[in-house]
């Protein structure tokens, strides 16, 4: 019984080493190693320039990892995340990593791969199908012309200006009202700084949508309409500027434009609550 109960002590005692140790994440040459955290990563520490590191470009709470070459020795990596969490990492070279996902958040553990893209922190605070559930919910909530353009037997309107996590949203309407289809090719939005009436003196600056309904491989608007939602980044505005913005037709001329000045777009309603559960986020640089 003796014998039993010491060699039970001594399992117990490695196992207890090992879970106290900072985690081991294996990296190879040609395979990506992927580490997931609650919150978006606010800055990265590697033992060695052998190891690299990259932030998802999309999911500000993924890092990237992967070894220069075999000669990778055993290293260690320290991680902040925006919530002030310092995670410490031991790293070592693998040829064939027996995993290459490691899922850090609360309440996950091992390979969750089905759920990561559900709970990754996004920039602005918005994953695209939160972006189009709220474009869905926009279109059954009242709206109101704000400004209209009709030209080409085309209904071109502004119907909403809303503000929420440094980003300005823009609902518009398009209706095709003749008997030749319309196929959208882009949408395209400039600040127009208007410091004289010479055009060689406008202040011109292209705004580039964080989204945009309208970037699909093909819209047809036939005998109907349809809301469109696009979203960009705030900017500063005042009485002399003007956003433009200008649809145009991928196999046509027809064009449609509309203009909106400053002091219109600073009137700009808060976006409303549909409960979208958007997630907060650190600067995220490495």
């Amino acid at each position: 019984m003796r014998p039993f109960f010491l060699l039970f002590l001594l399992c117990f005692s490695i196992l207890w080493k090992v879970k106290a140790q900072d985690l081991l994440v294996e990296v190879s040459t040609n395979q990506t190693t992927y580490l997931v955290f609650d919150y978006a990563i606010a800055s990265v520490d590697r033992g060695t320039n052998l190891l690299l590191s990259e932030q998802d470009l999309v999911a500000k709470n993924m890092l990237k990892l992967k070894a220069t070459d075999e000669t990778l020795n055993r290293t260690n990596l320290h991680v902040l995340t925006a919530d002030g969490t310092l995670h410490d990492f031991q790293i070592q070279y693998a040829p064939l990593p027996i995993r290459t996902t490691y899922d850090l958040r609360q309440g996950k553990a091992g390979l969750q791969s089905h759920s990561i893209s559900e709970s990754a922190v996004f920039e602005y605070g918005f994953s695209k199908p939160q972006f189009l559930s709220l474009a869905a919910q926009l279109k059954q909530s009242h709206s109101k012309i704000i400004k209209k353009t009709s030209i080409h037997e085309m209904n071109f309107l502004l119907t909403g200006i809303y503000q929420s996590n440094r980003l300005f949203f823009f609902q518009i309407w398009v209706e095709n009202v003749s008997s030749i289809p319309y196929l959208i090719r882009d949408l395209k939005l400039t600040v127009v700084d208007q410091k004289t009436k010479s055009k060689s003196s406008q202040n011109i600056n292209v705004l580039k949508p964080v989204f945009s309904e309208i970037d699909q491989d093909e819209i047809y608007l036939h005998g109907k309409g349809k809301y469109f939602l696009i979203a960009v980044p705030t900017f500063a505005i005042s009485d002399r500027k003007k956003l433009a913005l200008r649809l145009t037709e991928r196999t046509g001329d027809r064009e449609l434009n509309l203009s909106i000045k400053g002091k219109a777009i600073l009137k700009a309603k808060a976006l409303p609550n549909f409960h979208l559960n958007t997630i907060s986020y650190g600067s995220g640089e490495l």
